[in-house]
């Protein structure tokens, strides 16, 4: 099994199915995993699991990963964390909740390892990850000479507009694609300031849209971004 292609968002499955389902994912052979689980009552557990399953996929080369609206924590958030430590990653989609500045950090300090990494796209809106965590996780991404593209949704998050500029400032490069929603500030981009500016928010978070009651959508990855699909063609 190379490829796996998961997508329960939305129903009833909780910790018990979820572990089951996370320790399913053991497999050395996994290049492609998209697994999306939000909108459901999973928990610590599964992410745990999930995380140990991930550790032992030594090929995997491509993970999308939708976790949001769901009972995850940083307990299980920095399980989760581990679980992307890879030298073989190359493109990472994670969309997460409920967590704080703890899964930042563990995520910031496991995507160390990831020297292969080429895209890597982080939806954290309407969390808890406050200025220090974003900033972790944004110079661990600085340090990798091979990423290229690089979109962070922090809508609704605690970052400043102070944090915001910090960020913009350690990864923009002229050969890096980078998308920070909320944008930093015009005219301090990249700039260090002791005035934490005012927040220009550039769209409606990513976390939010998925409240409203419509039909199931999908998030998809195109164009460097992360977004949602009216439908899912799965």
């Amino acid at each position: 099994l190379e490829k796996a292609d998961l997508s329960l968002y939305n129903t009833k499955i909780s910790d018990v199915g979820g572990h089951g389902l996370a320790q399913g994912l053991d497999r050395r052979d996994l290049k492609d995993l998209t697994l999306c689980l939000h909108d459901t009552s999973i928990g610590d557990r599964t992410a745990a699991a999930l995380g140990n399953s991930l550790s032992a996929c030594d090929k995997l080369e491509q993970l999308f990963l939708v976790l949001c609206n769901t009972r995850v924590t940083d307990v299980g958030g920095r399980a989760l964390a581990a679980g992307v430590q890879s030298n073989s990653l190359q493109d990472l989609s994670l969309v997460l909740q409920n967590v704080t500045d703890g899964t930042a950090f563990a995520l910031g300090a496991c995507l160390s390892s990831c020297v292969k990494l080429v895209k890597i796209l982080l939806d954290f809106s309407s969390s808890q990850i406050g200025d220090e965590g974003a900033v972790s996780i944004a110079r661990s991404c600085a340090e990798s000479s091979k990423l290229n593209t690089v979109k962070l949704s922090l809508s609704g998050t605690q970052v400043s507009g102070q944090g915001l500029c910090a960020i913009d400032g350690l990864l923009r490069k002229p050969w890096r694609t980078l998308t920070i929603d909320p944008q930093p500030p015009a005219g301090v981009r990249g700039q260090a300031t002791n005035k934490p500016p005012v927040v220009q928010h550039i769209g409606a978070p990513i976390a939010a849209q998925r409240n409203q009651p419509e039909a199931p959508r999908r998030l998809e990855v195109g164009m460097g971004m992360l977004y949602q699909s009216a439908s899912y063609g799965g």
